[in-house]
């Protein structure tokens, strides 16, 4: 999620809030913290209504929830491709199912 709208972050932040474990185990697994960087800017306080000693108000304070890793411009070109991408698509999935999450997706 890439600027959200308001609303959308409320909700995200809210559903974050009430489940800390899901949030903790989509982005503290090794595979995702070995591969992934989270992208964007955050606040530089907990929002508004949300606890600032909440374990995981840095996350809360995030304005954008994207997440990914970097490969050279040349594998974009190449049929390296695919297989450079399927694997990280697959760890990426369980903050991308956290996000559906929040919206009842």
């Amino acid at each position: 999620m890439w600027h959200p709208q308001s609303s959308t972050l409320k909700n995200i932040r809210d559903f974050l809030a009430n489940n800390p474990a899901t949030w903790t185990k989509a982005t503290r697994a090794k595979a995702f913290r070995e591969r992934f960087e989270f992208w964007g800017t955050s606040l530089t306080r907990a929002p508004r209504g949300f606890d600032p000693a909440h374990p995981l108000v840095a996350d809360l304070m995030r304005r954008n929830f994207a997440a990914g890793q970097s490969f050279p411009d040349a594998i974009a070109q190449s049929d390296e491709l695919l297989p450079c991408v399927v694997d990280p698509f697959q760890q990426v999935a369980p903050l991308v199912d956290f996000l559906c999450a929040a919206f009842g997706c």
